[in-house]
């Protein structure tokens, strides 16, 4: 959606985030953690950032993040993320952790 490298080094604002999310299985809580990031740019123009996972399972996490404000009159915007979709989603999990394919509506 946009260069973070350069957004970080710009003179953003910077917006403390928490995200404390639980689901049913680890595919819906992949899918429900970048559907909220994608929420938190859309309606906030906040591209997340520098998390810190304090808890994190199979089933649920909570992270704190930093929300650096995107500003389109300043900063390069690249490819809109319109949805993260289920079409064609795989999670798997491997011998050194997970593997996912995720397709999403631009």
């Amino acid at each position: 959606m946009t260069d973070s490298g350069k957004l970080r080094a710009a003179e953003a604002a910077s917006e403390p985030v928490v995200l404390d999310l639980n689901a049913d299985h680890p595919g819906d809580l992949l899918l429900a953690w970048l559907r909220e990031l994608l929420y938190c740019f859309s309606t906030k123009k906040l591209v997340l950032m520098d998390f810190e996972f304090t808890a994190l399972s199979e089933k649920a996490l909570r992270a704190e993040a930093i929300g650096k404000r995107f500003n389109p009159e300043r900063d390069e915007a690249r490819h809109e993320v319109k949805a993260i979709t289920y079409h064609q989603f795989k999670l798997e999990k491997i011998k050194d952790g997970w593997r996912a394919e995720v397709i999403v509506d631009i």
